[in-house]
């Protein structure tokens, strides 16, 4: 047995002989076994017929070699009793008389071959019959490919008109090829109003620019994304998220594309409903973390005479001199607050060594000098108030290097440090201590102009100096708390 294809086997081929001379159609026999066909015969067209009607196609292919001029009736009228039975089966004609009308007539009904019946009949018919299976063998691998194309097509529409995507083709970078239904239904279309149209055909509620957007580097080859929020067909703007693609022929040009759009407009909802979540968390965390320093404060306040009030000030005076170096909102705010907070440390010094009317001894002075160093650790324990942490550490550090706790000078002191050092130091001045009188403004501003460039970062000394430093005030803003 032949084979159809290398994957199943091919059915035997079976060639019925309708031929009423019977020593002929012996002859047409053995020459037919003789080239691996298995053959039959019939004298009449109706034994012919009954054989016909009754074989199974499934267990081999059957052909017909049919004489023209047949005892019960012609060749022709046979054919027409098969066609009235649905049964249609591949043919040749073989006649003794020569007849072109009756030729051209076989083939017309679909006759494989007319054929004589001469003296070369008898060798000529395995090379007919070969050509023909041949055919039959092409037509099946043909209907069998047509049938698969079909099914693959069936189940590619399926599948697109089925996805929760949104997917379309396009020919060029202006005219759609296939759509999806997902497609057409957020434009609020059908199908066969997209497929294959021009964008500039189409109605304006149907040529959205931003499914279009791109497309002429689409078709240089590049892949394109968008994510953008465009309008439903309902009238709701719908954020989509568009991808793409480019298809490449084998001479290496783009031929089509093929594109694609999620759309994603609740989880940019859910990623805005949590962004405004955790916005006012931080709002809250950060009001939290300023009424907590706040009550420090009041707490510090309490604990040590001497600094009621002048947190405050300290905090005004650094903020005003910050606003003029930069006007950042944010920047000055912190200013402000590692002012409000610099002597938070105090808490941890001795009341007896905090409040003592006399001079310090060196080892209290050395208790006192690590006030900085304590705040700051209680403030690093933050991880937002590192920066203001780290301006409190280092706000008495002298300009020439000769402060404590890490004798660094110049510009490696915090702005924000050299800024507090100078307002913690006017406000000390013209503060009432048990130790001393206070100075006047004029007398405190003369000291910091005698120190500049030696306790003092020069600079701000000046800008300090054209504040109205005796009546200054805080910058509004959220979240900026105002002693009264």
């Amino acid at each position: 047995m032949n084979e159809l294809s290398a994957e199943s086997p091919r059915k035997s081929r079976c060639v019925l002989v309708v031929e009423d001379d019977e020593g002929l159609q012996k002859l047409i026999i053995k020459r037919m076994q003789k080239a691996g066909y298995q053959t039959l015969g019939a004298n009449t067209a109706r034994e012919a017929l009954k054989l016909v009607l009754q074989w199974n196609e499934e267990n081999s292919e059957l052909v017909l070699l049919l004489d023209q001029n047949l005892p019960d009736m012609t060749g022709r009228e046979m054919l027409e009793v098969l066609k009235k039975q649905n049964s249609r089966i591949p043919f040749v004609v073989m006649t003794g008389q020569g007849d072109e009308r009756l030729a051209v007539e076989m083939m017309k009904l679909g006759a494989a071959d007319y054929l004589l019946k001469d003296l070369n009949l008898i060798d000529l018919l395995p090379e007919v019959f070969n050509r023909l299976f041949a055919r039959l063998e092409t037509e099946q691998r043909l209907k069998a490919a047509e049938t698969l194309i079909r099914a693959a097509a069936e189940e590619h529409r399926i599948l697109l008109d089925n996805m929760q995507f949104q997917v379309w083709y396009l020919t060029d970078p202006l005219t759609y090829g296939a759509v999806n239904e997902t497609h057409a239904a957020f434009l609020g279309a059908r199908k066969e109003e997209l497929e294959y149209k021009n964008k500039l055909s189409l109605p304006e509620n149907y040529a959205i620019e931003a499914f279009w957007r791109g497309n002429e580097a689409l078709f240089k080859g590049k892949v394109v994304q968008i994510e953008e929020w465009v309008p439903h067909f309902s009238g709701e703007d719908r954020c989509i998220f568009i991808i793409k693609k480019p298809i490449i022929g084998e001479n290496g040009k783009v031929t089509s594309a093929v594109c694609s759009a999620e759309d994603v407009t609740e989880r940019k909802r859910a990623e805005r409903a949590l962004l405004e979540s955790q916005e006012q968390i931080r709002i809250q965390q950060l009001k939290f973390q300023e009424d907590l320093l706040l009550s420090i404060i009041q707490i510090l306040e309490l604990y040590d005479i001497y600094t009621r009030g002048h947190s405050e000030n300290v905090a005004r005076y650094s903020s005003l001199i910050a606003r003029k170096i930069n006007p950042d909102p944010d920047w000055v705010k912190q200013v402000y607050w590692a002012g409000l907070v610099h002597d938070l440390g105090k808490m941890l010094v001795p009341t007896q060594v905090l409040n003592k009317p006399g001079r310090l001894t060196d080892e209290e002075y050395e208790l006192v000098k690590m006030h900085p160093v304590w705040g700051a650790k209680v403030l690093m324990t933050s991880e937002k108030l590192l920066d203001i942490g780290r301006y409190v550490l280092h706000h008495h550090e002298r300009y020439d290097g000769q402060g404590y706790p890490d004798r660094i000078s110049g510009s490696e002191i915090p702005l924000a440090s050299r800024i507090i050092c100078v307002a913690d130091a006017y406000d000390a001045m013209t503060s009432h201590r048990s130790y001393r009188t206070p100075l006047t403004p004029q007398q405190a501003k003369a000291e910091l102009v005698q120190n500049k460039n030696l306790q003092f970062d020069p600079a701000i000394v000046d800008i300090f100096l054209s504040l109205n430093s005796e009546s200054p005030e805080v910058p509004e803003g959220p979240g900026w708390p105002r002693y009264t």
